[in-house]
């Protein structure tokens, strides 16, 4: 077991187990892959966009962009909580992951809390037809 391995076990680390090559399309899942790659994957950049190249290929690239900025989102807000003044040094959020794992000792035990809080579902997305009004034709001026 190399020292890293025994530096994670110390910590109270539980990587996932078994780690499927793709991940299930919930913010969740997401953030729970990016726990593990931020825990184990030593020139890890940015974990969460990591984890979502792991998505299965017919995930919508939009519905990819949502689960990752939701995963971001949270993770900004547990990170705010616990380290206010790095928060302010990086300015209003959300910031993207890849800032906060940058500077962060520990950066695992966030996005762990993060795939805690977050939840099962895809987001949901509004169709352009949902975002239109249509006018009946009753109201419309007759001649």
């Amino acid at each position: 077991m190399s020292s890293g391995d025994d530096l994670l076990k110390s910590m109270g680390y539980q990587p996932a187990s078994p780690v499927d090559s793709m991940v299930a399309p919930t913010p969740r899942e997401i953030a729970r892959r990016a726990a593990d790659i931020v825990a184990t994957v030593q020139d890890s950049r940015d974990a969460v966009s990591e984890a979502a190249n792991c998505l299965p290929g017919y995930i919508e690239a939009g519905i990819a962009w949502d689960l990752v900025a939701v995963v971001e989102w949270m993770a900004d807000q547990i990170a705010r909580s616990r380290h206010p003044l790095l928060g302010e040094m990086l300015g209003a959020g959300p910031v993207p992951w890849e800032c906060w794992q940058r500077e962060l000792i520990e950066p695992w035990p966030i996005l762990a809390d993060a795939a805690a809080k977050l939840g099962r579902s895809l987001p949901a997305r509004r169709s352009p037809a949902g975002s239109t009004s249509i006018v009946p034709v009753t109201t419309w001026p007759r001649a």
